[in-house]
């Protein structure tokens, strides 16, 4: 087989799969129950997108992880500082301060990284060969912004009284 066969070959074998909701039936509640519950020992109760309790405002922590292979697209995870600091101290174990107010940025930005690893390992299209790439975490005052992605599915859920947010992102191709 030439060179120019096998570069070829694996050209067309890496395409990215186009997949929509109905294909996907992604089941975004189940997961984020179930993670946040094993995880973290929190319920996550789907809350209204459109409702004042689902917002967040102020400081907040995105942690982001990118799928490729077959098909192209992103997870992305947000929360509020107080809940991003609860998610860490959660995770740490740190029961003398709940809260994770005594916690330092890093922390809470490893906690927020590692929770996107393990919901995105779960939400990813069940599609095989997908890769996720290391967690991607921002703090800043507003969500993400993603031009090149249209939200294939997504929810936001009550994590101890304060919002989380979950959206899995399908690459645009053009």
């Amino acid at each position: 087989m030439s060179m120019e066969h096998c570069a070829t070959h694996d050209a067309q074998e890496h395409k990215a799969t186009p997949v929509s909701a109905e294909e996907d039936a992604l089941d975004l509640d189940r997961e984020a129950r179930a993670v946040c519950e094993s995880l973290l020992g929190m319920d996550a109760v789907p809350l209204d997108p459109e409702s004042d309790e689902a917002a967040i405002v102020g400081k907040q922590t995105a942690g982001l992880i990118q799928v490729g292979g077959g098909w192209l697209g992103m997870v992305v995870v947000r929360a509020g500082d107080e809940l991003s600091r609860a998610v860490a101290a959660s995770m740490f174990a740190n029961d003398d301060n709940p809260d994770g107010a005594d916690l330092e940025e890093n922390d809470v930005r490893d906690a927020m990284g590692e929770l996107v690893n393990v919901i995105g390992g779960r939400v990813k299209p069940p599609l095989p060969d997908l890769i996720m790439s290391l967690p991607m975490v921002i703090t800043s005052e507003a969500a993400p912004y993603l031009p090149m992605a249209k939200v294939l599915s997504s929810g936001v859920y009550a994590c101890n009284g304060k919002p989380l947010s979950i959206a899995v992102y399908q690459a645009k191709l053009r």
